[in-house]
């Protein structure tokens, strides 16, 4: 694919989800067979600093995990490596967010890591936003990952408060081998490598259509929580300086008002004390 240009794909989501195996089974579906992304089973992010690789016109951006182990401000050191890094790419054509299929909810804390994200990066970003399940065995199917993704963009407009577009999604299992363990049939696992291959052409079909959205100008946002704490307490600082400056102001007037007084006096005693003179000369 010499002489096209380079499609940008940024993969995003939740510690443990399983964002550095998609990025290496989208590597292989593209025909590399040396991916750059490590893998990791444990809960705590592997990948501490963005990871990209491009392979076939397709650059592929793995990020650090959100929803961290290491807390809010280890989420917000996060943000700001991947924004740091977007900005540099200076154009993405996708933002694929990545969800486990087995975990059951959306939580609080994912709506308000996409959120994060969406903020860093704009509003327009969201119609550049996939979901990819991932782990997903075969125990769903596809029209109940199409309802879910319907309702985890439900979540997600109610959270950020504008109107979210139809949100694709595709069913991904990176390591379906894993299954012989559980005594699956070399059949059912070779259905699985299938329906994985399928559904990741599709997607890597959608990022190349996809036309770039500008990320030159991405600023990294932070947790509502967190900015009405450090607003609420600049806010404090603020008028702890404003009261400061007033108590500064009211002994400066109080001060200028006792010299003048003094003044005033000393005028009145000079003045009586010329009288005195005056009288005592004639």
């Amino acid at each position: 694919r010499k002489g096209m240009p380079v499609a940008k794909a940024v993969a995003v989501g939740r510690t443990g989800d399983g964002k550095s195996a998609l990025c290496n089974r989208i590597a292989r579906c593209l025909g590399c067979g040396a991916p750059s992304f490590l893998e990791s089973a444990d809960p705590t992010s592997f990948t501490v600093q963005p990871v990209a690789q491009t392979v076939a016109g397709v650059k592929i951006i793995d990020t650090p995990g959100l929803l961290d182990t290491g807390g809010v401000s280890q989420d917000e050191a996060n943000i700001q490596k991947i924004v740091e890094t977007v900005r540099q790419e200076g154009f993405v054509n996708a933002l694929l967010l990545v969800v486990n299929e087995e975990c059951p909810r959306f939580d609080d804390g994912m709506q308000n890591a996409v959120k994060l994200v969406v903020d860093s990066f704009g509003e327009n970003s969201v119609h550049r936003l996939g979901i990819v399940f991932t782990k997903a065995s075969g125990k769903r199917s596809q029209e109940q990952a199409k309802r879910r993704a319907q309702e985890i963009g439900g979540l997600i407009e109610d959270r950020l408060g504008y109107a979210m577009p139809g949100l694709p999604c595709w069913q991904v299992d990176c390591h379906p081998e894993e299954l012989a363990a559980l005594g699956v049939t070399s059949e059912v696992i070779a259905a699985r490598h299938a329906a994985t291959e399928s559904a990741l052409h599709d997607m890597i079909n959608w990022v190349r259509s996809n036309s770039r959205f500008d990320t030159s100008a991405a600023k990294a946002a932070e947790y509502e929580q967190q900015r009405a704490v450090r607003e609420a307490l600049l806010a404090a600082q603020e008028a702890q300086r404003e009261a400061e400056r007033q108590r500064r102001a009211a002994l400066e007037a109080q001060a200028t008002s006792e010299l003048e007084s003094r003044i005033r006096d000393w005028q009145m005693l000079k003045s009586r004390f010329d009288q005195l003179s005056l009288r005592v000369q004639t």
